[in-house]
């Protein structure tokens, strides 16, 4: 059909990402400029946000009230501080609003396996994941080899080759997830009453 799938990752930190940080903030405050006091706070917004454009600028919107310092402090709460843009589409009005759309498409089976996957932190192999995720429960389910495929190919799994990451010694890849994406999984399994730790 001609199709080709065309990953995209997310803007580099210390470049693109605070570009658009600062280019997002002029427009929320015409008076905002990137300087050497504010700089380290923007640097660290970014890092936070994993470089997702649409986390930058929901961050940047709330520039009009918040300096970066005071708005870096209120990240621990994301998913309340990114929200409120307006003039975007219903489903990116906030970051969980976007995570909660892209969800709502998943499979059940494709659900728990996220949702069991942020019990990993730093990244994770096929191995481990076959060896934790438990879709039992899911008579449905294909095997983990096929659901973390499909977890990728939605760009909620993130594949890192070892290449980045030489503190790994291994010659497969490795899984992770974007931090947002790996917050709000972390709440559905600890909604689910599931504990995996």
């Amino acid at each position: 059909n001609g199709e080709a799938l065309l990953p995209l990752e997310p803007l580099p930190m210390a470049t693109e990402s605070v570009e658009l940080f600062c280019m997002r903030a002029k427009a929320q405050r015409p008076d905002f400029v990137l300087t050497e006091a504010n700089r380290s706070a923007v640097a660290e917004i970014v890092r936070l946000l994993d470089g997702l454009p649409l986390a930058i600028e929901l961050a940047a919107a709330r520039i009009a009230v918040l300096p970066p310092s005071k708005l870096l402090g209120r990240l621990r709460d994301r998913f309340r501080i990114l929200a409120g843009a307006h003039g975007i589409a219903a489903r990116q009005a906030t970051l969980r609003d976007t995570i909660d759309w892209s969800w709502s498409l998943l499979t059940p089976w494709e659900q728990a396996a996220l949702a069991q996957c942020s019990v990993f932190e730093g990244g994770f192999t096929l191995v481990a994941a076959e060896d934790v995720l438990d879709l039992g429960h899911l008579p449905a389910a294909p095997p983990v080899l096929d659901v973390v495929q499909a977890l990728v190919d939605k760009s909620l799994l993130r594949t890192l080759a070892p290449a980045e990451h030489v503190r790994y010694d291994l010659e497969e890849p490795y899984f992770g997830m974007y931090v947002s994406v790996r917050e709000y999984a972390r709440q559905k399994l600890q909604a689910s009453g599931t504990d995996f730790e």
